[in-house]
């Protein structure tokens, strides 16, 4: 059953987010990022901004809106990182914090999690959970996208023709026995807005 109310607030907060985004954007732009927190969110917002592309290329997803955002959300944080050390230091703990709580999560994936999860894998064993944990993990907390992040420039064309001809690829993978393939049905088209995929 479908939340018309939880569509529109949905709705207005996206409208809101891209109202606000590109005024962020021009307050914010034009410092040069010089301090340790400013580099680690260049190189963190770099790879963010080739997985967009790369979505972008494949035909996956293609949302001019949310890079605007992430451009946005990368320039106000270098500026604060640069002008404010109060924000630098917390921005700095947010990062650390992030790394501690996402290795403890991984400490604590489970067989029962990867039972849990929204992609559910079939038939999945408790040998074959240990087998591919490591991808399983990377489902767990990304869907598809750090699969993504690992796409070489010539493996680009095979998940667009895939796409196109609904057919499945395999994800590429820190894990060389990943578990999980990439699916498309006929009824996907590229840029299609109204899927969504895990």
């Amino acid at each position: 059953m479908v939340s018309y109310k939880l569509d529109f607030k949905m709705h207005l907060l996206k409208q809101t987010i891209n109202y606000i985004a590109p005024r962020i954007l021009r307050l914010s732009s034009g410092v040069q990022p010089k301090t340790p927190q400013s580099q680690l969110i260049l190189r963190v917002w770099a790879r963010l901004e080739d997985v967009v592309q790369k979505e972008t290329q494949t035909g996956c997803w293609n949302d001019k809106n949310f890079s605007k955002l992430l451009e946005s959300v990368k320039q106000a944080l270098i500026f604060l990182c640069e002008k404010d050390r109060y924000y630098k230091r917390w921005l700095g703990l947010l990062a650390m914090f992030l790394t501690e709580e996402v290795l403890k999560e991984k400490r604590e994936f489970n067989y029962e999690k990867a039972l849990d999860m929204p992609t559910r894998p079939m038939m999945l064993t408790k040998e074959e959970f240990w087998k591919h944990r490591e991808s399983l993990f990377e489902n767990y907390l990304t869907g598809y996208l750090y699969g993504l992040s690992l796409l070489k420039t010539e493996d680009i064309p095979k998940i667009k023709e895939a796409r196109e001809k609904g057919l499945r690829v395999q994800i590429p993978s820190s894990d060389p026995h990943a578990f999980f393939y990439l699916s498309f049905t006929e009824r996907d088209k590229p840029n299609d807005k109204e899927e969504r995929k895990e």
